[in-house]
């Protein structure tokens, strides 16, 4: 499956788990303890409680969306790279891409390489993303957040560098 598809497959998962906090969260809010509240931990919960944890819960699926594109984009780059670099038709393997596969520095090593095939505006997004997403896996207390980035911006930026990658050769265009 393509980079892009697990991408698309991510936000539908994380579209269709919106739609659900949103009818949970009509429904404790009109009173309307009914069918599609049956069953659910909604039930016992006084409804203060119950509009927090959905709150809650929709902040957290919006780190994993982030986390799960952030995670599938980078699969993809490495393997474009690592396709690349057999591909005979590559005469040019850039030094400098290979270093940084090697050391995973993704933020000033291989995005900064990929400008000459991606533009400079999608890369410096890509960048804040990444910022974004090491500040959701890590949390650590000592340094300031960076730039809020919401789920549609990452995978708007993420899916359109995916696409122009699955469209080019990258080593000989470096």
């Amino acid at each position: 499956m393509s980079a892009n598809k697990d991408i698309q497959r991510a936000w539908l998962s994380y579209s269709i788990t919106l739609d659900c906090l949103k009818i949970a969260r009509k429904s404790i809010k009109k009173d309307q303890h009914n069918v599609l509240l049956d069953k659910t931990i909604f039930l016992d919960l006084p409804k203060d409680r119950a509009l927090q944890d959905i709150d809650d819960s929709q902040q957290h699926a919006e780190d994993y969306l982030i986390l799960t594109v952030w995670a599938y984009f980078e699969r993809n780059l490495f393997l474009k790279l690592n396709q690349d670099l057999i591909n005979p038709r590559s005469k040019l393997i850039n030094d400098k891409i290979q270093d940084h596969m090697e050391r995973l520095e993704m933020k000033n090593g291989l995005l900064d390489a990929l400008k000459s095939v991606i533009s400079s505006e999608l890369i410096g997004n890509a960048k804040q993303i990444y910022d974004y997403r090491n500040w959701i896996a890590h949390r650590n207390p000592k340094k300031t957040p960076p730039a809020m980035v919401t789920p549609d911006f990452a995978y708007q930026v993420l899916s359109e560098i995916t696409n122009q990658l699955d469209e080019r050769v990258l080593i000989s265009n470096l």
